[in-house]
């Protein structure tokens, strides 16, 4: 093959994987034109492997393929046997001793043979059978990519990021991503960037595949920043910060992806999540109530603002009662109750469209007794009973709610239980033997106390 030969790119095979990507956050398939890696076995039909070597079956078709070269022009017989001799060559070179001569032998004839393997993508590129393309085009990126040939060069060509890119395409779509993580660092490697954005998005989705989230994460990390103004990657990044709970690098591909869409709702409601997560629920009540102007009268928004400012409450009124200072104390405790009466009206207005969810009735109880509303806090305590639930006792140190059920994080590692008594200006005292004394103290100004709340009564 001379090198003035071009691969001509089907218009199968140029859509292979690298096709335009579907908007959403949620991205994940191939577009169904992509070309197929055929999956047949290399296995020669002339020569039972149990019987013949691997080494001498390459051999053998190396011999062949030398005979052919010479006595006519090269057609699909032609390339499938040099297909061949390449995966009994490269079978044969991993069980042999690099001491051996034949390990030597194995090399030179896939050293050999690696230009016929590009010659055979070429043939097929311009048969325009696609499925023979991706096959030859990976088997002559393999020999490349051998560790037995780590550290050599082949020469290659203007052609050769092409070739990877359609060998990344047959290994994606036979979903044999690892081999195409292969691929997608190939190309990488060699600088091209005709593709780059696109070899980025499917390298992360194929990490994703594997469950390789680290990889994933770093892959979409590596493209925002060389891509800012894509938005598909930016939302890919975040899918994968989601999915393989990287939620330490979310807030900064949240603003990125907020500057080019700032009023998308799932967007909108992500950020609420994670402000929640870290206990910024200030934050979180402006971009739910942002949420609620968008799209009003929706209940799952209605739950977050109620528990935002619930927890906001808590917040106010743990630190109020831990307080020396009496005056900063009174203070706390007025912001505290401010804070607790937008969650009741909110609370009522959830208890409205699901009057038998415990866990909202709870909370109300917990915001009307703190408010030091007695009247209200034993009528919901009477509904609370009335559902077969314990009732609840009067307020001792109340911990924050998380919107989930088992009060656990939305994004992030480990087992994402969240703290309780936690603020945003700082931790609050958890309720301990020590700090029995001061509460107590501070609790019995502002209430009738009674018996101190477990903390599984809040679950």
């Amino acid at each position: 093959m001379t090198a003035t030969h071009q691969i001509i790119i089907t218009a199968a095979a140029a859509t292979a994987i690298m096709v335009a990507a579907q908007s959403g956050l949620y991205t994940s398939a191939i577009s169904s034109s992509a070309i197929s890696c055929a999956t047949d076995s290399l296995a020669s039909s002339s020569a039972d492997s149990t019987v013949v070597s691997n080494l001498d079956l390459a051999s053998e078709l190396y011999r062949k393929i030398k005979f052919a070269q010479t006595e006519s022009e090269p057609d699909a017989g032609y390339y499938n046997l040099v297909l061949e001799c390449n995966a009994a060559a490269t079978a044969a070179l991993k069980t042999i001793d690099k001491d051996s001569p034949d390990y030597n032998r194995c090399k030179s004839i896939l050293r050999d043979i690696n230009p016929v393997l590009e010659a055979g993508a070429y043939h097929f590129s311009s048969a325009k059978d696609a499925a023979n393309l991706a096959k030859f085009a990976g088997a002559y990126v393999d020999t490349h990519l051998l560790p037995e040939f780590s550290g050599e060069t082949f020469r290659t060509d203007a052609n050769y990021p092409s070739i990877i890119y359609i060998a990344a395409s047959g290994a994606y779509n036979s979903h044999n991503f690892r081999k195409a993580i292969d691929y997608f660092r190939a190309y990488f490697a060699t600088g091209e960037s005709s593709r780059r954005e696109q070899v980025y998005m499917y390298m992360g989705q194929a990490c994703l595949n594997i469950q390789n989230y680290d990889l994933a994460v770093a892959t979409m990390l590596e493209a925002v920043k060389a891509y800012p103004e894509n938005y598909h990657l930016i939302s890919f990044g975040i899918k994968a910060c989601i999915e393989g709970s990287h939620s330490e690098h979310l807030q900064p591909l949240l603003d990125k992806a907020l500057a080019l869409k700032p009023d998308d709702e799932q967007l909108l409601n992500i950020q609420g999540k994670l402000l929640e997560d870290n206990q910024e629920y200030l934050k979180a009540l402006s971009v739910y109530n942002r949420i609620d102007e968008l799209k009003p009268m929706n209940l799952s928004t209605a739950r977050h603002i109620a528990l935002c400012y619930y927890n906001l409450g808590v917040d106010f009124f743990n630190r109020a009662i831990t307080s020396e200072d009496e005056r900063t104390a009174k203070k706390l405790k007025r912001q505290s109750n401010d804070y607790f009466s937008a969650a009741t009206d909110k609370l009522e207005e959830v208890l409205a469209n699901d009057p038998t969810s415990v866990k909202y009735l709870k909370a109300l109880a917990v915001a009307y007794g703190c408010m030091d509303m007695r009247d209200k806090f034993e009528e919901v305590n009477n509904r609370i009973q009335a559902l077969g639930e314990s009732p609840m006792n009067s307020m001792g140190m109340p911990p924050i709610m998380a919107y989930n059920e088992n009060n656990t994080r939305n994004y992030g590692r480990g087992d994402g239980v969240v703290s309780t008594a936690a603020s945003t200006a700082g931790e609050a005292p958890r309720y301990s033997e020590f700090a029995k004394i001061i509460v107590e103290e501070r609790l019995a100004k502002w209430t009738r106390k009674g018996e101190f709340e477990r903390p599984e009564d809040y679950g």
